[in-house]
């Protein structure tokens, strides 16, 4: 039976329009064109859509997402409708980066007194039943990414537009006045077109983890200060914006997290506060996690009402933080609008809810397409590298360092993403020192040779079982070699220790079997999950790769050769003989045993493929010959003993067999194993996350080992994800996963650091020279 959506408001008082009509939003399935920009005569890339759009269904697919560099954000999807239980405007780390929390779900807003128009509503919530109340999307007319801010402007009659942005301040978190690393979200509104008009604001709240959902009781009031008035601006506020600023404390129950509405109008208006429509909002549905089999329905406190007046070109701003007021950062920042930028660099979804890139001159735009590209990534960067307090590698002292979170919105910062991440983040966004001090800060966890596979979610110091992989030790060692040559070689030095511990730990032999073979060199593993493919349902692996995995063996060979370099530069000649002499019987070995040619034996063989890479020799069912991915991190380390004849037709076969447009196929489609959509309930999406799943990170190594084996084609491996980037899922940078299966549907989560890392480092890589 339909549930009612229960709102505290008489029907009609806050919506504009009871219209069905969906908005008209583009899809892109065809080339981009150019056009010249309207506003300043700016050229722009924009994607072909329909004259009639697509279905409202898809247009709610496309978020949006800001971060604070703590591991904390705002999110949604562009329309308004919150899809996500991870959506909020104040999503806040209580343990950077962990310990995430929803506490300020949605603004309602609506904006009255414009002579002969009626009040509009900008706000859109879905609710249980399905109903879309209010229907602010009816009359929103364009979203933008304007210096990386998501930007939205509403109609709101006679010939009216109110235009909103969103932001954190990413590079540069502060301490609050306890010395605590604080979250901040600001929201302003900027009044275009007519004299005046009056924009009232009911904060949506909630108090939970951002992993569940919170349903209200009707004898629950949450604890709201009343408000206070500062006629002195606190320090992170542009004093010539205003002379009032209205401060409102918030909090669910007295164990709960304060938090704080920090209400900044322009000068010459004062805000409003209504406390009397305080109460419960009931039974907003989230679709994302109804599809993904998870509890799909929250309800939300209305803390109180605020209203004021602004006059045409004005600006006002709202801060939810949970800072001490007076510590939050950002909001002092100049407000970059579509009149201030120059040229505005925007994605932006028009009258049709077109994505559009950023802008560039007439004469540029042809030329730099890629390099708008690249410019976007860049910005995307930024957001996984965050702060993290660190014990040291005993369990004990604590000190502040660096991270990076895997993915927005749910994954926080695990061994292996880092590494294979940190290379190209740190490319991306010049933060060599950042990268140095991530680095350091993860050496200090390493434990008998191993990083950890990941810092537990609930903030809880690391422990034995957290220490489960075969591979992110061995990605540690690689970033070290990529990040020295960045920081001018004082890197390795000051992890030598730690380097040398982790050799001498896996020679040796450490946890899950994990150590070299005496009988050929190579390393092996007793555990079926410990490698990047850990999908594990109902206690059975789904990926099972105990053995001597391909790339693990790669990643082994590659650490030796860079041992033995490093060894001798520091003039310890014993120990670069002692690397050399492993690195040496390890590649005989490598080579003798992983090719697989046209009379090599292995379970899960394709017929009529060979000139590949074994995934796995000595697993417990002997060689596993499936055609996987894997194999193109052996091809794209130049230590790997591989000839340029055999790069190729590892490249040429990967490319054939596992290659899409938007990444690279975890299996061969002819492969009965394969599972071609990665959707459904948690269990059918993790059986197909490395069973025929494309994954963009891994076009990063295939880049690699393009580039080593032929002359030319790279590039036209990378150039599809330019249209995901501007008209996909998380606008403005890359999902994690994707459908192995055409259309590759975008899937997990909307913003992955090694896809955004790998795609980026691989684009300049490939970048033609002049």
């Amino acid at each position: 039976m339909a549930v009612k959506p229960r709102l505290p408001l008489a029907e009609g008082t806050w919506m504009a329009s009871r219209s069905m009509k969906s908005p008209a939003v583009s899809a892109s399935h065809g080339p981009a064109s150019v056009s010249t920009d309207d506003e300043g005569g700016f050229a722009r890339e924009h994607v072909s859509v329909p004259s009639d759009g697509v279905p409202l269904d898809q247009c709610l697919t496309r978020e949006w997402l800001v971060t604070d560099g703590l591991g904390g954000y705002a999110s949604g999807s562009v329309p308004g409708p919150h899809t996500r239980r991870y959506h909020g405007l104040l999503v806040a780390p209580l343990a950077p980066p962990l310990g995430r929390h929803v506490l300020l779900s949605h603004l309602d807003e609506l904006v009255s007194g414009v002579t002969g128009a009626t009040p509009v509503s900008l706000s859109s919530h879905e609710f249980e039943d399905g109903t879309i109340h209010p229907r602010g999307l009816d009359h929103l007319r364009s979203f933008e990414l304007i210096d990386g801010r998501p930007t939205w402007i509403w109609d709101i009659g006679s010939g009216g537009q109110i235009e909103r942005q969103i932001w954190c301040d990413t590079s540069n978190p502060v301490a609050d006045a306890s010395g605590h690393h604080a979250s901040a979200t600001h929201i302003s509104w900027t009044l275009l077109g007519v004299p005046s008009a009056t924009l009232q604001i009911r904060p949506l709240a909630t108090s939970r983890d951002f992993h569940a959902e919170w349903r209200g009781n009707g004898d629950w009031h949450f604890e709201i200060s009343p408000v206070r008035k500062s006629h002195t601006s606190p320090p992170y506020l542009d004093a010539r914006s205003a002379q009032d600023h209205a401060v409102i404390d918030v909090r669910a129950h007295q164990h709960a997290p304060s938090w704080h509405l920090v209400a900044t109008p322009p000068r010459g208006a004062t805000w409003n506060w209504d406390s009397s429509s305080a109460g419960w909002w009931w039974n907003f549905l989230h679709r994302e996690e109804r599809a993904r089999g998870f509890d799909h329905v929250e309800d939300l406190y209305c803390v109180g009402t605020l209203s004021t007046t602004m006059q045409e070109g004005q600006t006002l701003t709202v801060t939810a933080t949970i800072a001490a007021i007076g510590a939050a950062p950002g909001a002092g920042r100049t407000v970059v609008t579509r009149r201030t930028a120059s040229p505005p660099r925007r994605v932006s979804v028009a009258a049709s809810l077109t994505i559009e890139p950023p802008s560039a001159s007439v004469g540029q735009v042809q030329g730099d397409a890629d390099s708008r590209f690249l410019e976007q990534l860049r910005r995307a960067a930024n957001d996984f590298i965050v702060v993290r307090n660190f014990s040291d590698r005993h369990g004990s002292g604590a000190s502040t360092g660096r991270t990076v979170i895997a993915g927005y919105h749910w994954f926080g910062d695990w061994g292996r993403d880092t590494m294979i991440a940190l290379p190209g983040l740190t490319q991306l966004t010049g933060r060599v020192a950042e990268a140095c001090e991530v680095l350091g800060a993860w050496a200090r966890v390493v434990n008998r040779g191993m990083l950890p596979n990941r810092f537990p979610d609930s903030g809880a110091q690391l422990g034995e079982g957290d220490y489960n992989t075969v591979d992110a030790t061995l990605w540690f060692i690689h970033a070290i070699d990529r990040i020295d040559t960045m920081a001018g070689g004082a890197l390795v030095d000051s992890l030598w220790p730690v380097l040398t511990e982790i050799i001498e730990c896996h020679t040796a032999g450490t946890r899950h079997g994990i150590g070299v073979d005496p009988a050929d060199g190579l390393v092996r593993c007793s555990d079926g999950q410990l490698t990047w493919m850990d999908a594990r349902v109902d206690g059975i692996d789904q990926t099972p790769r105990a053995g001597k995995p391909v790339e693990v063996n790669a990643l082994w060979i590659h650490a030796l050769s860079l041992m033995s370099q490093w060894a001798d530069g520091r003039g310890d000649r014993q120990g670069a003989d002692r690397y050399r002499v492993a690195g040496t019987r390890a590649s005989e070995s490598f080579q003798r045993r992983f090719w697989c040619g046209p009379t090599t034996g292995g379970w899960h063989r394709v017929d009529g493929t060979t000139g590949y890479l074994l995934d796995v020799i000595d697993g417990p069912q002997g060689n596993d010959a499936s055609l996987r991915p894997n194999q193109l991190i052996a091809a794209a380390l130049p230590a790997t003993p591989l000839t340029r004849t055999q790069r190729r037709q590892v490249t040429e076969t990967v490319r054939a067999h596992l290659w899409t447009p938007r990444g690279v196929r975890t299996l061969t489609p002819a492969d009965p194993r394969y599972r071609g959509k990665c959707s459904g309930t948690a269990e059918t999406r993790d059986s197909a996350y490395h069973r025929g799943t494309a994954w963009a990170w891994l076009l990063g190594p295939m880049v690699d080992a393009w580039m080593l084996s032929h002359e030319t084609g790279a590039r036209a491996l990378l150039s599809p994800l330019r249209e995901h980037l501007w008209d996909d899922a998380g606008v403005g940078t890359i999902s994690e996963i994707f459908d192995g299966d055409a259309p590759h549907t975008a899937r997990g989560s909307i913003a992955q650091a090694w896809s955004v890392a790998e795609v980026g480092r691989a684009w300049i890589a490939s970048t033609p020279l002049a």
